[in-house]
């Protein structure tokens, strides 16, 4: 039988939890997300291509219809957005496109170990503007 004598304890539920939820206002992490290298971004950049040529290969000739249904999903997903989202864009165009896909080229024959010269082809108004 129990001691007369002895108090029972009374603690609120989750009363020691208090001190470690979220602060209304405050981040949980206010420097952000840590930034990816740019190497990893330029080597993405290179593989991003083959990796939708292989989803899109996936989807037609795989026997498993549950792969063939993810790559379908996830190739749509590319094109549709999931929500609404507010964009801002500057349309002042200060690159010609010839001059975005030579830097292109180069930056994957680097990637690559081999480096070849990429120059830029002259634009149509005869206004180069490379920055």
């Amino acid at each position: 039988m129990a001691d007369e004598t002895e108090k029972p304890i009374k603690r609120k539920r989750g009363e020691n939890l208090v001190k470690h939820q979220f602060k209304k206002g405050v981040s949980g992490n206010p420097a952000g997300r840590t930034p990816q290298p740019q190497e990893v971004k330029d080597r993405a950049a290179l593989y991003s291509l083959d990796g939708v040529e292989r989803i899109k290969w996936l989807m037609d000739n795989s026997k498993n219809e549950m792969v063939q249904y993810k790559c379908a999903e996830l190739l749509v997903s590319l094109q549709v957005s999931k929500a609404a989202q507010k964009i801002d864009v500057d349309v002042d165009v200060k690159h010609h496109v010839s001059d975005i896909m030579a830097r292109a080229a180069a930056a994957r024959q680097a990637l690559q170990g081999t480096i070849i010269e990429a120059t830029a082809l002259p634009s149509p108004d005869n206004n180069d503007t490379l920055q």
